[in-house]
């Protein structure tokens, strides 16, 4: 039979919860996460989000084109949330 799993929160990859794995296991505090959105209500919601249920700090750009900013100056994302829908450039054409 498999072992117990305990975890105080509903979410079993949020912070509160052991490794499954054991050995240290992975962090999603330590992911680095871009909100792409030209709506900034949007991005502060999602940024907050992130931050408060899942210790989540994310980096903001609000268009495509400045995304791409952020990569050509070497920031590197594990995650991105990339809005499809944006003036300057669309977020298919940013991926």
């Amino acid at each position: 039979p498999a072992a117990a799993h305990s975890c105080p929160s509903p979410y079993p990859e949020s912070p509160e919860c052991p490794s499954r794995g054991g050995g240290g296991g992975f962090r999603l505090s330590r992911l680095r996460v871009c909100v792409v959105d030209d709506t900034a209500v949007n991005r502060q919601v999602l940024v907050l989000l992130l931050k408060h249920k899942f210790s989540i700090s994310a980096s903001e750009a609000e268009s495509g084109k400045r995304f791409l900013e952020l990569i050509d100056g070497g920031m590197r994302f594990d995650l991105v949330f990339m809005d499809r829908h944006m003036p300057d450039m669309s977020g298919c054409e940013a991926t």
